[in-house]
């Protein structure tokens, strides 16, 4: 998974190889791409974190947890949160609410 300035999501396979490119989940550029455990679902972001699914690029859930483009964010060990840090200063720790299946 790769982002772009253009808002867009690159899906690529283990040599680079671009198999498919996503549109239209975000606007500005995509700072942050972490797949969840299940390797169906993904958080991206860009001013907002958005939880997708990878096969249908249905948006599940959008977070709006800063008020300027999030610097970055990470899973937590347990899969079921993350936190993540925007350029406003603030930093935050949340739930996806994704029930999981291993």
């Amino acid at each position: 998974l790769v982002g772009c300035s253009n808002g867009q999501i690159k899906l690529c396979d283990i040599n680079g190889r671009l198999l498919r490119c996503i549109e239209g989940l975000h606007s500005l550029c995509v700072k942050s791409i972490v797949p969840l455990p299940d390797n169906k679902h993904v958080l991206s972001s860009d001013s907002t974190i958005r939880l997708f699914d990878v096969a249908t690029n249905e948006v599940l859930r959008n977070f709006h947890h800063h008020k300027e483009t999030v610097s970055g964010f990470a899973l937590l060990a347990d899969g079921r949160r993350f936190a993540s840090a925007s350029f406003d200063g603030t930093v935050a720790l949340v739930e996806h609410g994704l029930l999981l299946q291993p």
